[in-house]
């Protein structure tokens, strides 16, 4: 179809429902991108949607942002649907005709509308923070009863912080006062966590003093929201144009500061608040009109939740005369602008490890049911997110690292955040599988770490935990965010595992150009990792990092990949990758059957080079397709990997492999690789090639860094085709793998089972 909506990549934002597929959800929230198209917004609903069910007119509506909030369930059965809208010069732009189909499997999600939500808030008594419809002595008596220990040291905690010096404002630096653009960068991001430090602090305070109704404890938070009210709004370190996530964390403070103590404050106190709240929100305001240009803006996704957490708190208030409408707006917007990261599945499509700072997302959900009551947590992509952590984190203590995206270096994912995330997750999806992944580390159960306040707000409303029940699958697939997981044994927290991405978000944002790529952790050891280091976001080194060739992904002619800037370089080589969604890839073939898992990326439309913007990006491909299809043997722990690839112009074809140590020669056409007690052999067959490895990374790290090695295994000739199988046995095992190829035709025989791959297809074989 070609439109307006189809014209534009998904960093605009998503198409939901996509179009002839079934919806995740009834009702849906019908989205589609709109860019920076020139609607007219000084109209009350300057989009139209008309929506038919099987050729007859069903319902239609008006929407003031570019996405549409059905108003209740949808028989079974299926639907089309068109939107149209205003534009500056009074003129009418119409899209196509899409379809989509309700049936029996599409999670019944509440509609909570924009004027239910500002309504539910508003009528709130202070404070809001506290569960909606309980008393004092309700709540502490849940407390006592669910969480005794870990509340009594939630209070310990808020005594030490109430008799601890008051952190001041961040003095305002220059980047002349650095050596190097590095440390300018971190002390930027040392904003972020003062700020975070300072509101978590805050929180549990105001949380215990509001709850015991301390004289001290309210001392000491009346004393440090008076100090944060007097940080500079305009021109100090946290303006919200100076650095953001400083700004918003502040200004969620000052809300909760305000809703937690409005009792105790003086109107004096109350006037200067509010009155910087104002200021600083007004910094924000912006935010809604400018996020569904580009919804995909990770920092622009969690200002719009920390928005709502702000607004719901002031929402009728006559101090905050904006706050009423500004909430609609906001929740309105959260509705689609909260998934714009992730979809049905429930996987976070922004790199595994940005994947892990959920935090935000469940404050805010957590929030909601707070001060309104209304419980979201039925929606797919809230609801299986921890799926989706627990099918590429391994339940382990600082050992493995993660498998895509920036941070991929760091290795502390589980321990850092499983408290913190995993426990109030579970209470608050009530799902047997996160309470068995919360505990698969007994000491989370039994460890003094103060727990967060999301965790205590469940608590107090009632939420208990449910029992563990652990995973029945070793496979995961995420189909929308192009992502799968093979595991040797789901609930082994040393269990080996092949992480596998081809995803439609290309190389965007905080993903990499690494459409087909893999990573392989052999008995809970790293073994193939994603290189490179994340220090400096858009560093030399980071930008390389972001590269095909530093990943376990296809390249040709010295390094070629995917998402290649423009270049007119003669002879060509390769490009630091252009940040776009457009070259992108696509997970098929998922399947887990008689302990072989399969799954298939295509990456064809990876592979190739931006030209121009103007008026929009377009692209030259290099490559007419690009297949990989893995096929990981559970029992015989042997992975096979079929890659396809086709080009007009002869490639010299290469495999990339990275590693932690260094690879071993020792026979003829193998590399071993070795970490702890884990081993791993890589062949090639039906690829006739040289390996090379080196230390040495082309654009050396932001600072010092551990060293890592890199694999490469090149052509002998150049050629339009390759049809090659990669061979990669754990332990190095004698187990034998029959490999025959024929064209494109490849067959593997391990034992009595076995696989075949022709280009896209595979099937799964017996003897």
């Amino acid at each position: 179809m070609s439109d307006f909506i189809a014209e534009l990549p998904l960093s605009s934002g998503k198409i939901y429902p996509e179009d002839c597929a079934y919806s995740g959800t009834n009702p849906p929230v019908l989205q589609w991108p709109v860019g920076y198209r020139d609607v007219d917004t000084s109209l009350p609903a300057p989009w139209s949607v008309t929506i038919s069910k099987e050729g007859k007119p069903y319902l239609s509506g008006g929407s003031k942002f570019p996405h549409f909030q059905i108003p209740s369930s949808l028989p079974i059965g299926d639907y089309e649907w068109s939107v149209s809208f205003k534009l500056k010069n009074g003129s009418t732009v119409k899209s196509g005709v899409r379809h989509f189909s309700i049936n029996e499997n599409a999670a019944p999600i509440p509609v909570v509308t924009p004027g239910m939500m500002a309504e539910a808030a508003k009528l709130r008594a202070r404070p809001r923070s506290l569960p909606k419809g309980m008393t004092r002595e309700s709540l502490l008596a849940n407390l006592q009863s669910y969480a005794s220990s870990p509340f009594a040291n939630l209070r310990k905690q808020a005594s030490t912080i109430a008799s601890s010096p008051i952190t001041t404002e961040p003095r305002k630096r220059t980047r002349a006062e650095f050596q190097t653009d590095l440390e300018y960068s971190q002390w930027i991001s040392s904003l972020n966590a003062t700020t975070t430090q300072f509101g978590k602090e805050f929180a549990q305070l105001a949380y215990v003093a509001a709850l015991t109704n301390d004289t001290e404890t309210k001392r000491a938070g009346i004393a440090r929201l008076l100090e944060l009210a007097r940080w500079d709004a305009v021109n100090g370190t946290t303006n919200y144009t100076f650095q953001d996530q400083a700004a918003r964390q502040v200004l969620q403070t000052l809300a909760r500061g305000y809703d937690y103590f409005y009792d105790d404050l003086t109107p004096a106190q109350r006037d200067m608040i509010s009155k910087v709240i104002g200021v600083r929100y007004a910094q924000m305001a912006n935010l809604i009109n400018d996020i569904h240009k580009n919804k995909m803006n990770s920092h622009g996704v969690t200002n719009v939740s920390f928005l709502v957490n702000v607004l719901i708190l002031l929402a009728g208030d006559s101090n905050f005369p904006f706050a009423e409408n500004a909430l609609m707006d906001v929740y309105d917007s959260f509705l689609a602008i909260s998934t714009a990261l992730g979809g049905d599945d429930g996987a976070f499509i922004n790199g595994n490890g940005y994947g892990w700072y959920v935090a935000t997302l469940l404050d805010t959900l957590v929030t909601i049911k707070t001060v309104t009551g209304h419980d979201l947590s039925s929606i797919p992509y809230y609801a299986k997110y921890v799926d989706y952590l627990m099918a590429f984190t391994a339940p382990l203590y600082k050992e493995l690292m993660v498998p895509f995206g920036n941070d991929h270096t760091y290795n502390y994912m589980y321990f850092g955040y499983s408290h913190d995330t995993l426990q109030p997750y579970a209470l608050f999806t009530k799902n047997g599988v996160h309470q068995w992944y919360f505990q698969a580390n007994p000491g989370n159960l039994t460890n003094q770490i103060i727990r967060p306040i999301t965790y205590f707000s469940l608590i107090s409303m009632g939420s208990t935990p449910v029992a563990a029940v652990p995973p029945a699958q070793h496979s995961w697939f995420f189909p929308e965010a192009g992502l799968a997981s093979l595991t040797s044994n789901g609930v082994d927290a040393q269990r080996s595992s092949i992480a596998f991405r081809s995803s439609k978000s290309g190389a965007y944002s905080h993903s990499y150009a690494d459409q087909n790529s893999f990573t392989l952790v052999s008995k809970g050891k790293d073994m193939l990792i994603s290189s490179g280091y994340y220090f400096q976001y858009g560093s030399a080194h980071h930008l390389f990092t972001k590269s095909t060739r530093s990943h376990n992904a296809l390249t040709f002619d010295g390094g070629i990949g995917q998402s290649e800037s423009a270049s007119s370089a003669i002879p060509a080589r390769p490009t630091t990758p252009f940040d776009s969604t457009e070259a992108s890839g696509e997970l098929y073939n998922a399947i887990d059957v008689n302990n072989i898992a399969i799954v298939t990326g295509d990456a064809s439309k990876a592979y190739r080079q931006r030209v121009s913007t103007t008026p929009q990006s377009t692209w030259r491909p290099l490559l007419s397709n690009a297949v990989r299809s893995i096929a990981y043997f559970r029992n015989e722990q042997i992975t096979v990997i079929y890659d396809w690839a086709t080009s007009a112009t002869a490639r010299t074809w290469e495999l990339n492999f990275h590693a932690l140590s260094a690879f071993q020669f020792d026979t003829p056409g193998m590399a071993r690789l070795n970490n702890g007690g884990s081993s791993i052999c890589i062949t090639h067959h039906n690829f006739p090639s040289t390996m090379r490895m080196t230390d040495q990374f082309e654009v050396p790290p932001d600072k010092t860094a551990p060293s890592q090695y890199h694999l490469r295994s090149t052509a002998n000739a150049a050629s339009q085709e390759l049809a090659a199988i990669t061979v990669i046995k754990e332990n190095c095992s004698a187990q034998t793998a029959e490999v025959t190829v024929h064209g494109t035709k490849a067959q593997v025989m391990i034992g009595v089972k076995g696989v075949e791959f022709d280009k896209k297809l595979v099937s799964i074989l017996a003897r």
